[in-house]
């Protein structure tokens, strides 16, 4: 799952998680610093709002705007999970405002060893198994 901070117009900053670019040009992501729907058409510059996914497969969107995605970057791997999307969006701005160049590119997920380990130690000495039977 892709996360990723984006800045549209100069002043509108949405921490998104769930991110993904479709062939049709239009970017979509759960935005988590606002627990709605995003999708954003880049050819219009059209953004769109929709209260969760399934209702953005209608068409019909809660709140539309056009608004220009300036610069966009992957979230800080290493904070999420450990900081709210506050944080997260203010450790953005920080790069953005030294220079640091956009990332529109959506690349496989980086592996955290250190929680792949807690899940393999977790199911090993934890089978999460349950004396209710269904």
């Amino acid at each position: 799952m892709a996360s990723k901070v984006f800045l549209f117009d100069h002043h509108n900053w949405l921490y998104c998680s769930d991110v993904s670019y479709d062939d049709d040009n239009t970017w979509h992501g759960h935005v988590v610093n606002g627990a709605w729907y995003l999708m954003y058409d880049t050819r219009l510059n059209g953004f769109f709002a929709f209260k969760d996914k399934s209702r953005a497969n209608s068409l019909v969107a809660e709140t539309t705007e056009k608004a220009t995605l300036t610069w966009a970057c992957d979230a800080n791997l290493k904070n999420i999970g450990r900081l709210n999307y506050a944080d997260m969006i203010a450790d953005a701005q920080s790069r953005y405002e030294n220079g640091e160049p956009a990332n529109y590119a959506i690349e496989p997920e980086k592996v955290d060893e250190e929680y792949e380990l807690y899940l393999k130690l977790r199911d090993k000495y934890d089978p999460h198994e349950d004396d209710i039977a269904f």
